[in-house]
């Protein structure tokens, strides 16, 4: 009976650890997902399309622009 209660206890504290363990390594793990991946994305934003980092307001301080060419008709829908 005394084993049985034992290796019961001993069962409960692998788990504790295992589940420290896990939480320990899955936090880990997504900041450095999180770095790579955005890492990744700003490198490529940078060295693929430097402008849309660098753009400043056209005017009264918006990043909005007005729509040009806005006919409905097939040669704009096609490009």
């Amino acid at each position: 009976m005394k084993m049985k209660i034992f290796f019961r206890r001993i069962q409960e504290i692998i788990q504790l650890i295992i589940r420290i363990i896990q939480k320990i390594l899955l936090t880990v793990f997504l900041i450095i997902l999180y770095f790579i991946g955005f890492g990744l994305t700003l490198f490529f934003m940078l060295f693929f399309k430097r402008n849309i980092l660098c753009r400043e307001p056209d005017s009264s301080n918006t990043f909005w622009s007005e729509a040009e060419d806005y006919d409905a008709n097939l040669d704009n829908s096609m490009r």
